[in-house]
């Protein structure tokens, strides 16, 4: 079954980054691209009764129709090659990219937003969508000045299995962009210098793992471990100002203890510096 790659529109800024890159990601891996705007009940002024039968107002089913358009030609600008389909549903934003989402194979979002995605902050839809969806889920902030949008996918592991979903999801996604992986395992000031020792060893087998369980496809992927002596969130956000991109697992443990909903990884869609992609083990399970 063909996949496809899922973003939200709504017109803003955000939301314009999020389209061309959901465009390119889905140029990337040869799949469709789905263009979905939410349309949320209780934010306009239309009796309960039509919203009940699902018929929207006639001005905003107008409203999603333009920026629905406009967010499919600047999809079609930035890779013209792939099929492109567009949908408004009506719900939150988080749950149109949820719901759309269920048979992506990735879903991108910006970090902020407004008109049909007017709840798309930080801490808000995107955190819904990274903590909820059953496929990997990549968010893009429009407000970091990139020079060189290239450089290392960057990985947080610490030895728990969504710690290793996301080292096999860096792989896969340094194979199709012909980039390299840099592995980050985090150990804050404290820990003795045997247990550091011990940590790189384990993020070493963790790399091989890795390489073995992903397909590349035949590419060559350059690797490299290193132990970073900073808190996790800390870690990744340094490591994150000359990434492409900084993969993280839906939740861990260990060296990244804090890599939860809330701490890391809403640090990384706070401050990163390049795309945050949180690999979701439910995904790993669909194989």
């Amino acid at each position: 079954m063909v996949g496809r790659v899922v973003v939200g529109a709504d017109g803003s800024e955000s939301s314009t980054r999020a389209i061309e890159c959901a465009a390119h990601e889905a140029l990337l891996r040869g799949i469709p691209l789905r263009i979905v705007h939410a349309v949320i009940w209780s934010m306009v002024d239309t009796p309960m009764d039509l919203a009940a039968m699902g018929v929207p107002r006639e001005d905003l089913r107008e409203a999603a129709k333009v920026i629905l358009g406009a967010a499919e030609e600047k999809a079609r600008f930035a890779a013209p090659e792939i099929e492109i389909s567009t949908h408004m549903e009506i719900a939150s934003p988080a749950q149109a990219l949820l719901t759309e989402g269920e048979d992506a194979d990735l879903i991108v979002v910006g970090n902020r937003g407004h008109g049909g995605f007017t709840g798309l902050l930080v801490g808000s839809t995107a955190v819904q969508v990274t903590a909820h969806a059953t496929c990997p889920v990549l968010v893009v902030r429009p407000d970091v000045p990139r020079e060189d949008p290239g450089g290392p996918i960057v990985v947080g592991v610490d030895g728990s299995p969504e710690g290793r979903l996301a080292l096999r999801f860096a792989v896969a996604e340094a194979a199709l962009r012909n980039a390299s992986v840099r592995v980050v395992h985090a150990l804050p000031e404290g820990f003795p210098p045997e247990e550091g020792a011990d940590a790189l060893a384990a993020a070493e087998r963790l790399l091989d793992t890795a390489l073995l369980e992903v397909d590349t496809g035949g590419k060559q992927v350059p690797v490299s471990a290193e132990i970073v002596r900073a808190e996790p969130a800390e870690a990744l956000v340094d490591a994150s100002r000359t990434a492409s991109m900084v993969a993280v697992g839906g939740r861990g443990r260990g060296g990244f203890r804090g890599l939860l909903f809330g701490s890391v990884s809403h640090a990384l869609i706070h401050h990163a510096e390049c795309p945050v992609a949180v690999a979701r083990a439910e995904a790993d399970e669909k194989e």
